[in-house]
């Protein structure tokens, strides 16, 4: 293209000007004080496919969510795509399709979402945590072939902040066993496998559409899969287990509907989906954005001796749905007090994924800490940078340039994670807790021993001073020895009843002038 041929095209399709009228994200307020760790991001299109879908008469059940569900199957090169109105309803229609049972053990990595645990609960099936890999903190496949036994039927994978998991590993290992493996790619949507978005490489796959995320539809996620009896048994639990259809029912009445098993109605509105589908077209923009904003830290921040920057295997393209990074040398363990500094000088910092066996409902004797020392060094020292597509440069700049400061501040600093240490102690004290109604002799006994000890500590002070004790203490602690303190007044006047000598002599006084006159 020659030119004037350029000039021409730039002029009739008005590639500048539409720059300059329309920014490609919204952008922030001049003055913010504080930067957020993480915020949406609106356009023009967005609101008016939210506006289109209101006015379009229906708000639920039409057209919006067919659209955004086949967008989303192209995308992810799969044959379905169920949308859902909430992330606990993905995991639970995930794992309630495999139709598991007691005893079912499901493993999956520490470093996993919170709703997955909780829906492995409901079930009733066993959660099996295992560790981390130390470099992509995604679940390792020589922990998943070491907790595999007889009574093991899934395997749960996780796509860490963006960064996918070792799939053909996971893959090889399951259909070794013959397990059903999900892929919890709640942060991993635009990030790829070997060349390919994810979403195909499991059996079952389900993501989240958080505003944190890297679209959003306000709240939601979506399960995608190639098995044609996953995909109908999900859209009958998305619809509360109710069967419409009349070529499946016993009667063809339009009205009639039968209940085929008990679920929940977890269907996406129309205004989620119109947004959804408005910002899965700028998903890649999205997605370039981000690996921006990580490049521009990972240019400042690589000089410093003291930090882990996020891994990106060969294998792997990063979504960087965050960007964590950790502690070590000098500020190892110090992450509660960085934490703190960033926090006063107007930067939001984030800590991602709590590890699963820190929780109360599943600390257990098998969910020690220390089994998972991958996951806990990683837990002790990692902090968040503020990562969305509306960071300026400005703004990038002033996180970098502050978080330097806060490490050098830091590291003079003798201070350790108090969060970390508070739930340790509270682990220690529950046995304690426990085992005090069993043993209560026991707890007399050390009484007994505890006012022994006090006894013979007592005994050598009565033979030092012993008639001094004898002598003060009556006369200090004791009323009723009163009369005696009068009868010492006309030979000795004790340094304890001088008040009350002074109080009588005024008295005695007083009394007697009166005769006098």
């Amino acid at each position: 293209m020659n030119n004037y041929r350029r000039k021409n095209f730039n002029r009739k399709r008005g590639f500048n000007r539409r720059r300059q009228q329309e920014p490609f994200h919204q952008p922030l307020p001049p003055n913010l004080e504080v930067l957020p760790s993480s915020r949406h991001t609106l356009t023009k299109p967005d609101v008016e496919a939210v506006v289109d879908a209101l006015l379009s008469g229906t708000l639920l059940g039409g057209n919006e969510i067919d659209r955004f569900e086949s967008l989303f199957a192209k995308l992810t090169h799969s044959r379905h795509a169920i949308a859902f109105n909430a992330t606990g309803s993905v995991f639970a229609a995930a794992l309630g399709c495999l139709h598991l049972k007691e005893g079912d053990e499901v493993i999956a990595s520490t470093l996993n979402d919170s709703n997955l645990a909780s829906a492995v609960a409901l079930c009733g099936a066993q959660l099996v945590l295992v560790d981390c890999d130390p470099e992509t903190l995604t679940i390792s496949p020589e922990e998943v072939r070491t907790a595999i036994t007889k009574k093991t039927k899934v395997v749960v994978s996780n796509n860490f902040l963006g960064h996918p998991s070792d799939m053909s590993a996971l893959r090889e290992i399951c259909d070794e066993h013959t397990l059903t493996l999900i892929d919890d790619a709640r942060c991993g949507l635009g990030g790829k496998h070997r060349g390919y978005y994810i979403g195909n490489q499991a059996d079952i796959t389900c993501f989240s559409f958080a505003p944190d995320m890297a679209i959003t539809s306000g709240e939601g996620g979506a399960i995608t899969t190639d098995n044609n009896g996953f995909a109908s048994w999900i859209r009958l639990f998305r619809e509360n287990g109710i069967e419409r259809d009349a070529s499946k029912m016993s009667s063809a009445q339009p009205y009639w509907m039968e209940l085929q098993f008990p679920g929940q109605f977890a269907k996406m509105s129309e205004m989620n989906a119109a947004l959804g589908r408005s910002q899965l077209t700028r998903l890649d923009r999205h997605i370039d954005r981000r690996r921006t904003i990580a490049d521009f830290y990972a240019q400042k921040l690589k000089e410093n001796d003291d930090l882990i920057l996020p891994y990106c295997a060969e294998w792997a393209d990063h979504a960087y749905q965050a960007y964590s990074i950790q502690l070590t040398g000098r500020l190892y363990g110090k992450r509660d007090a960085v934490y703190k500094l960033l926090r006063e000088r107007g930067i939001e910092p984030a800590v991602h994924v709590i590890p699963t066996h820190r929780m109360p409902y599943f600390a257990s004797q098998q969910n020690v800490p220390s089994r998972f020392p991958n996951a806990e060094s990683y837990f002790q020292n990692c902090i968040s940078l503020p990562m969305f597509p509306d960071l300026s440069i400005k703004a990038m700049e002033r996180i970098t340039e502050t978080l330097i400061e806060v490490l050098e501040q830091a590291r003079e600093m003798d201070v350790e994670n108090t969060a970390t240490q508070e739930a340790d102690a509270k682990t220690d004290e529950k046995p304690k807790k426990t085992t005090r109604g069993r043993r209560r002799s026991s707890g007399s006994k050390a009484k007994a021993e505890k006012t022994e000890k006090k006894d013979e500590v007592k005994e050598p002070a009565p033979e030092t001073n012993a008639d001094a004790a004898k002598e003060d203490k009556p006369a200090k602690t004791t009323r009723r020895k009163r009369p005696a303190a009068k009868k010492d007044e006309a030979t000795d006047k004790p340094k304890t009843t001088r008040k009350r000598t002074t109080r009588k002599k005024k008295t005695a006084d007083e009394a007697t002038e009166p005769k006098a006159e």
